[in-house]
């Protein structure tokens, strides 16, 4: 995983029909997710998250695959310009939007337009010079993290016009309404959301992600923010998120989650739902 919540156009009014639907189901208490085979962080493995962002939520995927450590090089971490825009969306594109188990499912990548309405989207929180990238030797891009910082008191989006990504945005949006986190922290008055993190195939194996989450907690630690956040759509990310010892504070089942009696989502197993963590700073 999206980072400030979408309260745009017909969301508002589907959330209430939304909470009693879900709110009816028994499988609606949450379950920890069965390990079944080993994990590594977002899109693609321990080598890369993934999560959308830029609105008041966001969401967090992982692809699990073999390791690929065969780069010898150094790699260099730094944080994110505006001037690199362009560069990140060509790398999500590439690494990111074709994986992720929600976004796969609807096909985002077929339509020209949801693929730029989320590229906007996922950048959007670039100016709060919170975000990391990951380059080689040669300046190759090779990984990335897009952060934002949520406030409490943040106003509403604008609304989200296309009718795919739409569909994306109010599932966090409805996500983030119910996770509640503000209100089981009422100390906490901003967090700090990791949106995305993404790793090249081609650079997997070396700790990229960690790296990345590490750093992302450095960065929050200086700007005095006391907790981050990320909001899980696969069953990898979920599990990985709690190796690192992040808590669950929300669960939604994506067989839970319908507009007028219909499943919206029903990725390929082992993706059933998303889970929101979270973990306090020191």
């Amino acid at each position: 995983m999206y980072s400030r919540v979408v309260r745009n156009v017909g969301v508002r009014e589907k959330w209430v029909n939304l909470k009693h639907q879900i709110r009816k189901s028994s499988a609606f208490v949450p379950k920890d997710f069965q390990d079944t085979r080993s994990i590594c962080f977002e899109s693609n493995r321990l080598s890369g998250y993934s999560l959308i962002g830029g609105s008041k939520f966001s969401y967090i995927y992982q692809k699990h695959t073999r390791p690929m450590a065969t780069y010898k090089g150094k790699l260099n971490y730094k944080l994110i310009t505006t001037n690199e825009k362009e560069e990140v969306v060509e790398f999500l594109k590439k690494n990111f939007y074709a994986d992720e188990p929600i976004t796969r499912y609807i096909d985002v990548l077929g339509n020209p337009n949801s693929v730029k309405s989320l590229s906007q989207f996922s950048t959007k929180s670039l100016g709060q010079n919170i975000s990391l990238l990951t380059r080689s030797e040669t300046g190759e891009l090779v990984g990335i993290c897009l952060n934002s910082i949520k406030a409490k008191d943040d106003p509403e989006d604008e609304p989200i016009t296309d009718p795919i990504f739409g569909k994306i945005a109010k599932l966090l949006g409805f996500a983030y309404e119910e996770s509640k986190v503000f209100e089981k922290f009422p100390d906490i008055d901003r967090v700090l959301s990791v949106d995305i993190i993404s790793v090249d195939r081609e650079f997997q194996g070396h700790g990229i992600a960690k790296i990345l989450m590490d750093k992302t907690r450095d960065l929050a630690r200086e700007k005095g923010i006391k907790m981050i956040r990320v909001d899980c759509t696969s069953y990898f990310s979920a599990r990985a998120s709690e190796k690192l010892g992040m808590e669950c504070v929300y669960e939604l089942k994506y067989a839970d989650y319908k507009e007028d009696g219909v499943q919206v989502f029903n990725p390929e197993p082992p993706h059933t739902g998303l889970k929101v963590y979270v973990q306090r700073l020191d």
